[in-house]
Formats: structure tokens, sequence, C-alpha cells
């Protein structure tokens, strides 16, 4: 069995998300999801996405697909 914190602190460049924390019963309990307007308006502030083998066709008929960084990965520009 290992042991886990329970406070820890997530740091690094995570696509899409402003402040991530781990999810605990005490501190998201009685928490739910509610409709929103425009479900993906937190995309408007990226121009590229990140882009998996299965994704690549369906994704180049609408954006191009570029190899981005020194490891070459795939993403969709979005123009």
């Amino acid at each position: 069995m290992t042991d886990t914190t329970s406070n820890a602190a997530l740091t690094g460049n995570v696509l899409f998300y402003g402040q991530p924390e781990p999810v605990s019963v005490e501190a998201h309990g009685k928490m739910g999801v509610d409709p929103v307007d425009k479900p993906y308006a937190f995309v408007s502030q990226s121009n590229l996405v990140p882009l998996t083998v299965t994704e690549f066709a369906p994704a180049a008929l609408s954006y191009p697909v570029i190899f981005v960084g020194e490891a070459k990965l795939p993403v969709a520009a979005m123009t």
C-alpha cells in the first residue's frame, strides 16, 4: 500500500486548466456540474491543440496538422 499526500501542489503547464487541484470529498463533496452557455470558451485562449494518431484524419479535414518542438509533437493549428 502507498501513502498519498493530500495537499500536493500541481506545477507546470496543464493545457486548458487555470487552477487544477486534486479532488477530495472534504473540499468538493457537495459540488456538481451545471450547464454553461459557452462550454468550449476555455479553448479560445489556445491556438494549438495536441493530437493523438487517431485524431489526425478528422482534424486534417478542417485544420493544418503540424509537428512542433524537438519532440515533434503533433498539433492542430487553430486558425
